[in-house]
């Protein structure tokens, strides 16, 4: 059985900043790594800085990175209601 490379945020950097196209699992496991800490601060800074200066796929963006890494990042912190309320 061929188990997958374990996860490495310097080959996900690497991809973007060489104008490669994310997976959504890759996008997601880089927001969880954010969420939790693994990530450091340079990492985080060298990916949105590789984003900005390559741009992100439509697929990137739209297709399921983005919403599947949402809940990744409501679940880190206080979350309100429509009404203000907390939930």
């Amino acid at each position: 059985m061929k188990s997958e490379p374990p996860f490495l945020p310097q080959e996900i950097i690497r991809i973007k900043r060489d104008g490669g196209v994310l997976t959504a699992k890759q996008l997601q496991e880089f927001v969880a790594g954010v969420t939790d800490g693994t990530i450091s601060e340079g990492q985080i800074g060298a990916f949105n800085m590789a984003v900005f200066l390559q741009g992100m796929e439509v697929e990137e963006r739209v297709a399921s990175p983005w919403p599947c890494a949402t809940p990744e990042w409501s679940a880190t912190g206080r979350r309100w209601g429509l009404r203000g309320q907390p939930s």
